[in-house]
């Protein structure tokens, strides 16, 4: 029913995940949440190729996996990431990492990545952010962040502008206070970002977990199918003309309402108990 996204690896590549070593990026599938971490902390999570392809593999699977209802992303040591490994673009290579990950099919795109994902995605940012590690939170549909943490948009003071990073700001902040930001690389805090709608909540080191889980029960409490589709489809809107939209939002409606879940969650409201969701919807 829910149209799956285009595979940067083969089926294969995915129903092989366990057995691949991944140098930079852990993950844990637990009731259908699958936790994501960045750990290339001695690089402060800079993404070089092997981190790209280790997220682009673990970001389809979540994608294209039925047992996957959520994600999130969280990373290990003091910075969340640093954003793009300069090295990367003076064609530096990452010979030794280890990983076994198999090489992409297409190019990857951080920021398409996560908007493809068609599934709760929360990040859970400890560490400070820079540069081009905002698009590994900005695309998410949840950031949690604690607040110590500070975001910086650095990249003009290296002679580079932000530019998928303006892209994935613009979904959420006013277009002249994104445009002066990339201008000045300055640093904003997570309470200012919080204020202005980027950051959903804070956190601390004590609080985390608890919200984290409360964050997973409260999602999984909705069909998982519905979410999916609501997000497809809101991601969709744009390409949509205005006049066409409803019509298109209805059809989406007739697609929903067919699904084993929402019969499942029609027939438990009438019956006054708790629906049981199900992953399979094939």
């Amino acid at each position: 029913m829910i149209e799956k996204t285009p595979l940067l690896f083969t089926e294969d590549h995915l129903k092989a995940i366990g057995s691949y070593h991944f140098a930079y990026v852990s993950f844990r599938l637990e009731q259908h949440h699958l936790t994501i971490c960045l750990d290339r902390r001695q690089k402060k999570n800079a993404i070089n190729e092997i981190v790209k392809r280790e997220l682009g593999l673990l970001i389809t699977y979540a994608a294209n996996d039925s047992e996957v209802w959520t994600v999130s992303i969280e990373a290990k040591g003091t910075v969340f990431s640093a954003g793009a490994d300069l090295s990367t673009f003076l064609g530096k290579k990452d010979l030794n990492s280890g990983s076994t990950v198999p090489e992409e099919l297409n190019e990857i795109i951080i920021g398409d990545l996560f908007s493809q994902l068609n599934k709760p995605c929360l990040a859970i940012i400890e560490g400070d952010v820079y540069a081009g590690g905002f698009l590994l939170f900005s695309m998410c549909t949840h950031v949690f962040a604690n607040e110590t943490v500070q975001f910086t948009l650095s990249e003009v003071h290296r002679g580079i502008w932000p530019f998928q990073v303006m892209a994935a700001l613009l979904r959420h902040l006013p277009d002249k206070f994104v445009l002066q930001w990339c201008m000045e690389g300055t640093t904003m805090t997570a309470q200012k970002l919080m204020e202005k709608g980027l950051i959903d909540e804070l956190i601390t080191n004590a609080d985390r977990d608890k919200k984290k889980q409360d964050w997973i029960d409260r999602l999984h409490r909705g069909a998982p199918t519905a979410i999916q589709l609501g997000i497809s489809s809101y991601e969709a809107l744009n390409k949509v003309q205005e006049s066409d939209r409803h019509a298109f939002l209805n059809q989406c409606l007739h697609q929903c309402v067919q699904t084993p879940n929402a019969i499942e969650g029609m027939m438990a409201f009438r019956e006054k108990r708790q629906p049981n969701w199900h992953s399979n919807e094939e």
